[in-house]
């Protein structure tokens, strides 16, 4: 206890002079904190080359979806497998033509692929992106979006779909993020109807709403065309490790950020305890050196996440 208290308060066994202030341990402190902080980089230039990249971002960014539909008073949605394989055939179709929007060039719109499956809905919308090298950056990205930003906190909503692929858009290679948001369509059947089922009636066009533009999606029956191109499918990756690596990655520059300030604070502390804990005793070379080491880490703490994504080169788009 005795060693604890010299090193990290100013008593009269230190002679008022913390140790901890003393010597280099602050600029090894201020090293660390550096080599942590800035880790990011290569993180977020290694990880988009990896499978691991696609799982990743799905998962979180339906994570981060409910998470906002929650702090809106808005109930989460329900991963549909249906609408997943909606969205990578979405995906798909868009790298394999090169196009990038809502409307393919043959003029259907992608609730083409939610027809071809199957799904019936009341209500449906999609929120695009690519580029991008974090679930965060894509998520903040649609936020700030009032059409995007709509359907995430769209209340009419209650299931989504996300497919993230990896493949060649215009010369580059970037990962297509495809998020699918609906409503499936409640039918109840009357038992007239019933009675009726060896001689159905011709079915009627269904009217669907589409959120993002204004125009009402239209049903089309050209078939779905296979990618001519050479697609790698990265969203259905699933290791044994992805929990773990996943909320790591996740957490990793949360938990910096919070472990800077901590020690950000717990600093600032003990500078305002050597000065005024003896007022009498002064160190200016001691006060002067701790208040640069504060400035210091106070500036990477504001150096955030989205900061250091600046630096990383990428082109991003959201539709």
């Amino acid at each position: 206890m005795r060693k604890l208290k010299k090193f990290f308060i100013p008593c009269e066994e230190n002679n008022f002079r913390p140790q901890i202030l003393e010597g280099k341990f602050l600029f090894y402190l201020l090293i660390v904190t550096a080599i942590l902080k800035f880790s990011l980089l290569p993180l977020y230039l290694y990880l988009p080359k990896t499978s691991l990249f696609a799982e990743i971002t799905k998962s979180a960014l339906i994570e981060l979806t409910n998470k906002t539909r929650q702090n809106n008073g808005l109930l989460p949605l329900k991963e549909n497998p249906i609408l997943s394989e909606a969205a990578k055939l979405k995906a798909q179709d868009m790298l394999s033509k090169n196009y990038f929007g809502h409307k393919a060039p043959e003029g259907f719109w992608t609730w083409h692929f939610i027809d071809e499956l199957g799904y019936q809905y009341q209500v449906a919308g999609e929120n695009l992106a690519i580029g991008f090298l974090d679930s965060e950056e894509v998520h903040k990205a649609w936020l700030n979006s009032p059409s995007h930003r709509a359907n995430i906190l769209n209340p009419s909503f209650r299931e989504i779909g996300i497919s993230v692929l990896k493949g060649n858009f215009q010369g580059n290679e970037v990962y297509l993020v495809v998020q699918l948001f609906a409503s499936p369509k409640i039918v109840q059947a009357k038992e007239s109807e019933i009675k009726k089922i060896a001689t159905p009636e011709p079915k009627t066009q269904i009217s669907k709403t589409e959120i993002i533009t204004p125009e009402i999606a239209k049903i089309e029956t050209s078939p779905i065309i296979t990618p001519a191109i050479q697609l790698k499918e990265v969203s259905g990756a699933k290791t044994k490790s992805l929990p773990f690596l996943k909320n790591l990655i996740l957490n990793y520059s949360d938990f910096v950020q919070k472990l800077t300030f901590v020690v950000l604070i717990f600093i600032i502390l003990l500078l305002v305890l050597t000065v005024f804990i003896r007022i009498d005793i002064q160190y200016p070379d001691l006060i002067l050196k701790t208040f640069v080491f504060i400035l210091l880490l106070g500036l990477f703490f504001l150096i955030d996440k989205n900061i250091i994504l600046y630096f990383v080169p990428h082109n991003v788009l959201i539709y």
